[in-house]
């Protein structure tokens, strides 16, 4: 016993960290993924406000003919900066009170069951009053610029110089140009994530588990609480619930287990390798799992050498054990290890597959499995319920309620899903993540699109002239669509470079949710550099399209 001792080790944390350790990594990430949404709708109103400053000038130069400062213009532009994105933020908030019930409804049925349990609110005051510090600090740091570029110009040769509604910025000034460029930065990157998610998402989902999922069904039975349940009275429960239910005509084999793949619950203990001197600090920790001699072919287990458990694998036969295929690797590499004993007095007699347990992305470390007829003790009796059927599974849920009722009333049965289900339910912070980043992304897109159309609808507005002259000149219409693309093309190729440099990077972030991808892979740069390219030059070639359907005489005699 004293060895036994040496040999355990206790692993001791916080609530809190096993409640939210694996969503704060998810939070920070989709953080950050709004932050860049954030940039682009910031660098849009930039470009928005600074072309309607512009447009203003005569307006401006007027004012400032009758005595206002250059500080009172900033302000005014400023008040009329404050007040659009005010109304912008209680739209926002109008659209946010109905969704975040929704997402309220998809984080109570998931497994974010930390965020359900640290005070989680509908509608968190909190976060209210941050988003509108947020919102007053990027309007006043976004319209200020804009605002600071305009009022540093000579107003007064605009009032001398320029006919009513004309501005002399033709070309687009150098601020909107660099503004493209970060939208189509961060549309790019946030194109990058989403395809490599995708990409991870879909080969996790075909990888080869080690075990079949269909027609499965699965139930977790607790001990009964407030009642005193011996370990021989556990075993007689389960004893009968399997033979009644293989007596059934729609179960094909039915499987118990202290451990369900993908169902979080894995128990797990220290053991020593043989041959090897005791080191306590440093021994291997080894996946324990007891079954049923039919828990193998219940999940498709498939056995690789030697035999699985039979019916003489009892308290009263030989103490028995299989294990996986890593455990083989790692303590008997290159030997046979039937007739090995894993501890004192159990040999190993099989050798199954490894499968994915813990997570699909995960593979199995080295494991166990032992005779629930052999072990001793509440501790080891097994909690899951496996049944394999010949139709539908869900169809056969109520009479497993039915069943387990009359085998014992008291024994309480939960968590009853297809294996199909506990599958997508082990997946549903990745899937979360891909729709979320797949739903900024597109929303990152259409902004940037947005932004260059606004863009290049100014600078067309503004060249009408020259566009008309250039036309009874007799350019043609393919070097008029040219120049008016070169305008935002020197800002693509900028985006586009800025963005791979970023992505690159900062590629680690999404990489403890990538899965056989690279964070810099390739193929995935390649499309999201053609998608943001594409994009951009759709925003941009509407209006230059436009620009050709001018009427050159009339825009002349206009002007």
């Amino acid at each position: 016993m004293s060895d036994w001792l040496r040999t355990r080790r206790v692993i001791a944390t916080t609530i809190r960290e096993q409640l939210v350790a694996d969503e704060r990594t998810l939070l920070l990430t989709l953080s950050g993924i709004s932050v860049c949404v954030l940039l682009i709708c910031c660098a849009n109103m930039s470009n928005l406000l600074l072309a309607r400053h512009l447009n203003r000038e005569r307006e401006m130069a007027l004012r400032v003919s009758l005595g206002a400062t250059r500080g009172r213009l900033i302000r005014q532009l400023l008040t009329e900066a404050f007040t659009l994105c005010m109304m912008g933020t209680a739209s926002g908030f109008l659209a946010g009170w109905g969704l975040m019930s929704i997402s309220h409804n998809l984080l109570s049925d998931s497994r974010f069951k930390g965020l359900m349990t640290i005070g989680y609110q509908v509608v968190d005051l909190r976060i209210a009053a941050f988003t509108i510090i947020l919102t007053i600090f990027t309007t006043v740091l976004f319209g200020l610029v804009p605002s600071l570029h305009f009022t540093r110009a000579d107003l007064s040769e605009a009032l001398k110089s320029l006919p009513k509604g004309l501005s002399r910025d033709r070309g687009g000034s150098p601020i909107t140009r660099y503004l493209v460029a970060l939208e189509l930065a961060i549309a790019f990157i946030l194109l990058t994530g989403t395809g490599l998610l995708v990409r991870s998402f879909v080969g996790l989902l075909s990888e080869d588990r080690g075990y079949t999922v269909d027609h499965l069904l699965t139930a977790r039975l607790p001990i009964p609480s407030g009642i005193s349940v011996t370990p021989s009275r556990r075993k007689q429960v389960f004893h009968e619930l399997i033979d009644r239910l293989e007596r059934m005509p729609n179960v094909v084999s039915v499987g118990i287990a202290t451990s369900l793949p993908l169902g979080g619950l894995n128990a797990k203990m220290t053991l020593q390798r043989p041959g090897q001197p005791l080191d306590p600090e440093n021994l291997p920790w080894v996946g324990i799992n007891c079954v049923n001699p039919d828990y193998f072919r219940s999940m498709g287990i498939h056995l690789v050498k030697g035999r699985g458990f039979d019916s003489s694998d009892d308290e009263n036969g030989m103490r028995v054990a299989v294990i996986n295929e890593t455990l083989q690797r790692q303590f008997w590499p290159g030997r046979d290890v039937i007739g090995q004993e894993i501890m004192e007095g159990i040999r190993i007699v099989g050798v199954v597959n490894d499968i994915r347990q813990e997570a699909l992305d995960t593979r199995q470390g080295p494991t166990f499995y032992l005779p629930f007829e052999q072990r001793d003790g509440l501790a080891a009796a097994p909690n899951f319920l496996l049944v394999r059927t010949k139709g539908d599974p869900r169809g056969f849920i109520p009479t497993l309620r039915t069943l387990v009722g009359s085998v014992d009333h008291l024994q309480p049965l939960v968590d009853i899903r297809t294996m199909e289900e506990v599958l997508s339910r082990s997946v549903t912070q990745r899937r979360l993540l891909t729709a979320l980043m797949t739903g900024f992304a597109a929303l990152a897109v259409a902004l940037s699109m947005v932004g260059i159309y606004g863009v290049l609808s100014y600078v067309v507005n503004n060249r009408r002239k020259e566009i008309g002259i250039r036309v009874c000149l007799g350019a043609r219409q393919r070097e008029v669509l040219i120049l008016l693309t070169r305008q935002v093309s020197s800002s693509i190729v900028a985006g586009l470079l800025g963005g791979l440099t970023v992505s690159l990077l900062v590629a680690g972030v999404l990489s403890r949710w990538l899965f056989a991808v690279r964070p810099n892979d390739p193929m995935t740069l390649l499309i999201a550099a053609i998608v943001t390219a594409t994009v951009a030059l759709l925003g941009g070639i509407v209006p230059a399209v436009r620009a050709l359907h001018f009427d050159p005489m009339e825009v002349v005699r206009m002007e």
